[in-house]
């Protein structure tokens, strides 16, 4: 089981952040940083972990649908290159955050 932090839409702060992955066991954590619900298949966490390792990196995002009118459309996004990354970059609603990743988040706070 993965656990998962759910950003508040009214600002989620540095010691709540911390505070939780300090609490987390697990390999790694699923971060919401929409505050909205997702709905997600376990294989969708399982291509997700498995990109990760594969590709040796700290944090991994996705594609995903959006359901508007009870259908769902896709919302396709673009991935990060050099000079691409920016404060408004579209991760997304889910991200997989790995253990690696939190410990150097930690260690830099």
């Amino acid at each position: 089981m993965i656990q998962t932090f759910v950003f508040s839409q009214y600002g989620t702060g540095t010691l709540q952040i911390k505070q939780f992955i300090e609490n987390c066991n697990d390999d790694f954590l699923m971060l919401n940083i929409s505050s909205k619900e997702i709905t997600l298949c376990e294989e969708a966490i399982t291509k997700m972990i498995a990109a990760a390792q594969t590709g040796n990196v700290g944090m991994v995002y996705s594609d995903y649908f959006k359901t508007i009118d009870e259908n769902s459309v896709p919302a396709p996004l673009i991935d990060i290159q050099k000079g691409s990354l920016r404060d408004d970059f579209n991760f997304g609603a889910l991200v997989l955050i790995t253990r690696a990743a939190m410990e150097f988040y930690l260690k830099n706070v």
